[in-house]
């Protein structure tokens, strides 16, 4: 890296205010996949007080991650890549969980969001995918899990005839938390729903198992910020079951001012 960019990355830090409240803060949400870079979002992350990142990373990068910086705690996806082959698709997850432990990965991530359709022909409730879960459950990994998009994609961009309703997303998610149970599930997203905290309410009431984490800022602030209220309530009464988290991303082109 050149040293004009680190200069200008360290002017930036410099004039980033620093947090009032001094406590030590888990980002649960972050992705990981390039070394180039990563040493920006750790520099803000300890800026900030962040004591541990948990980055979504993938087994090339991930030991190199925690190699390198003691904060960094990995998550790993599923390997996808035999989906149309239910016995190589279990072999190639027991390989890709059996790496993850000896990486030290604490959590494995699953992402359902609709515009998964589109990439592998995947639900969470694909009969596919059920043999994976429980051979996630197997292996004891908490599960962090995205399942849901905001309600005016719904309204705009998804065809229900193709992704189905926004209530069509939560069916499988509250199986997979039954069956999971008593090991974490967090939902990211505040569970995908941030605009029903009646519903989020429910679901953490069913589910103890059950988590949220507050990743995706633009999507969540602009929803709790309709409902100011009810949120704060809502945060009061589950302050235990829900954990900080940004959705922070490392690309390969360094932007430090969006840490």
């Amino acid at each position: 890296m050149s040293a004009d960019v680190c200069t200008a990355e360290a002017r930036h830090l410099e004039q980033t205010q620093r947090r009032t409240v001094c406590v030590p803060v888990v980002d649960v949400h972050t992705h990981i996949n390039t070394l180039r870079w990563a040493h920006q979002l750790v520099r803000a992350a300890r800026r900030y007080g962040v004591t541990h990142l948990v980055a979504i990373s993938n087994p090339r990068v991930g030991p190199r991650l925690r190699e390198r910086f003691p904060e960094v705690e990995l998550a790993y996806p599923l390997d996808y890549t035999r989906r149309d082959d239910p016995q190589g698709f279990v072999r190639a997850n027991r390989v890709r969980l059996r790496t993850a432990r000896r990486h030290g990965v604490g959590v494995v991530k699953l992402w359902f969001a609709p515009r998964f359709v589109d990439r592998t022909g995947l639900r969470l409730s694909d009969p596919r995918m059920r043999p994976v879960l429980d051979l996630i459950t197997e292996e004891r990994f908490p599960i962090l899990i995205h399942v849901a998009d905001p309600d005016r994609w719904f309204a705009t961009r998804y065809d229900p005839a193709v992704y189905g309703t926004k209530a069509d997303q939560y069916p499988a998610l509250e199986e997979l938390a039954a069956r999971h149970a008593p090991l974490p599930v967090i939902v990211a997203h505040m569970g995908g729903h941030p605009e029903d905290l009646d519903h989020l309410a429910a679901l953490l009431a069913a589910h103890p198992n059950l988590y949220l984490d507050t990743s995706a800022t633009k999507w969540i602030v602009r929803e709790l910020g309709r409902q100011r209220e009810a949120a704060r309530r809502f945060f009061l009464a589950h302050a235990d079951r829900i954990l900080f988290g940004t959705d922070q991303v490392v690309t390969k082109i360094s932007d430090p001012p969006r840490y």
